[in-house]
């Protein structure tokens, strides 16, 4: 795909524009006014649609009679597809000509690869799997006494007022919990 559009001014009379009736662009892009005569003024304007996605940091340009002036066009990030129209204006708006402008993603490469393995069940003798099992194997009783020692200890803590007992135990309450929560999806096979 191109990267400029080239629109071409004073091509066979004063203030005439040339230009492609569509144009596609991947990422940003350069608009190309080329000047085939006399010195002109031309005013670029992306409609409603388009400015949505790309914006030039000028509308109106000066280019000199023989010159070629290149304005840049910013692309809003992951974008595809998003079309609209290019309005080029010469003579005080005596000539104008629409370019239809569609942009796309640069390297439009958006599929994302899975990897096979992803598909299959784990493996039951992965030694990954053992921590969970082991969590599993904690009984309820014995998770029930560890709650009842760390209330006692967060009592403890409130009435003597010792930071760091309050934090430690609060600590310990959520470690049960987590292992409390874990159990439940790995029970016990007795």
């Amino acid at each position: 795909m191109p990267s400029s559009l080239t629109v071409a001014l004073n091509d066979g009379r004063l203030h005439e524009i040339s230009a492609p009736a569509e144009f596609t662009a991947e990422g940003p892009f350069e608009i190309e006014l080329v000047n085939r005569g006399e010195s002109v003024h031309a005013h670029l304007h992306f409609d409603d649609e388009l400015s949505q996605v790309a914006s030039l940091s000028e509308t109106n340009h000066y280019v000199e009679a023989g010159d070629t002036r290149a304005v840049p066009v910013k692309v809003r990030p992951n974008v595809d597809g998003v079309g609209g129209r290019l309005k080029v204006v010469t003579g005080y708006g005596a000539e104008r000509q629409f370019v239809s402008v569609t942009v796309e993603s640069e390297g439009r490469e958006s599929t994302v690869e899975v990897d096979e393995s992803l598909s299959e069940p784990p493996d039951p003798d992965d030694p990954e799997l053992d921590v969970l099992a082991a969590i599993g194997d904690v009984s309820m009783p014995v998770l029930t006494a560890g709650f009842a020692v760390v209330v006692l200890a967060l009592l403890v803590g409130a009435v003597v007022e010792s930071l760091v007992l309050l934090v430690a135990s609060g600590i310990a309450l959520g470690a049960l919990g987590t292992v409390a929560a874990l159990s439940q999806y790995h029970p016990s096979t007795d």
